[in-house]
């Protein structure tokens, strides 16, 4: 692929393990709920160690945070359903 095409998300994916469901509309409901979920949770909740050292590492390392950044537009301009912005 081009860099000027844009994918499509497959409507179905083969999936190692069985423990991912194979359609995506199933995988972004879930993304979405998960979502919803955090940002709720973030109300009233503190960080943990875990999420604030992860945060601090893609906080602290450009590149890491531009990559992640790429990839999150990458995935949303191939039409996935990520439920942020």
């Amino acid at each position: 692929m081009t860099t000027d095409e844009v994918a499509s998300p497959r409507t179905q994916r083969r999936r190692l393990g069985g423990w991912l469901p194979r359609e995506e509309a199933h995988l972004a409901r879930y993304r979405t709920m998960l979502v919803a979920k955090a940002r709720e949770r973030a109300r009233t909740a503190p960080r943990t160690r875990a999420v604030e050292e992860l945060a601090a590492l893609i906080e602290g390392d450009p590149v890491l945070r531009m990559d992640m950044t790429r990839a999150i537009i990458q995935a949303r301009e191939a039409g996935y359903v990520l439920g942020y912005a």
